[in-house]
Parts: structure tokens; sequence; C-alpha cells
């Protein structure tokens, strides 16, 4: 049972989740399902530098290059709390991300990649915060 859960949980954040924004597909050695805990541990994450250059202004200084997550953990909600998700007591997804490797290099007008189109699936810019 626990091969088919890391399977199916393998397959949602290759082709849902993170779908655009990583290099190449996770290994199911790249997943660590922790039921018990409740959440999803990513090993070694790399992620596509031009699909996040895309969510930057133009006017940012600098672009990735290249970008490295050594450790991706995601902390879901309970099954009350995913019957709750539709309702104003939404359990958030808490995020954390650890061993992170990012280099940029400086933005002179040129592109660096050509960014490939995205989903408006963020709600704010990277730059806001």
């Amino acid at each position: 049972m626990a091969a088919l859960i890391k399977r199916l949980s393998r397959f949602f954040i290759n082709k849902k989740l993170l779908c655009g924004l990583l290099e190449e597909e996770m290994d199911l050695e790249q997943v660590d399902v922790r039921v018990n805990e409740e959440s999803v541990v990513l090993h070694d994450v790399r992620l596509r530098p031009e699909a996040l250059n895309a969510l930057l202004p133009p006017e940012c200084p600098v672009q990735l290059q290249s970008v490295r997550v050594g450790r991706l953990m995601l902390k879901l909600p309970s099954m009350s709390g995913w019957n709750a998700m539709s309702g104003a007591d939404m359990t958030p997804v808490a995020i954390t991300a650890s061993d992170i490797d990012i280099l940029f290099v400086p933005n002179d007008g040129e592109e660096v990649g050509c960014p490939a189109p995205m989903p408006n699936m963020m709600s704010d810019s990277l730059l806001d915060r």
C-alpha cells in the first residue's frame, strides 16, 4: 500500500503540483511520503529558472540561472482539513524548504532563457513581500 501511495504522490507532484516548474520529473527515490505525519518530503528538487524568471517583473535587476532545493517538505491537512477546504475554515498547506542553492545573474535587459508561458497560479509577485 505504501508503494502505491508513493507512486500516486509522485504522479500528483509531477503532473499537477509542480507541473512546468521542474527541470525533470521527480523519481520515486526523491519522494518520501510520511503518512503518519501527514507530509510529503521531496529531495533534490531542481526548478526551471526560466519558469521562475517569468514571474519576476521586467525591471528586476537579477534573473535566476539555476535553482535547487535540497529538501522541500509539504505538510498536508488531515482528512477533516480537506473536507473543510471548501469553507472558511480552510486548513493551509505548510511548505518548508531547506538547503537551497540559487544562482543569480545580472539582468542586462536580455532574456537569459525563453520563458515558457505559465498559467496565473500565484496571486503575488515574488517581489511583493
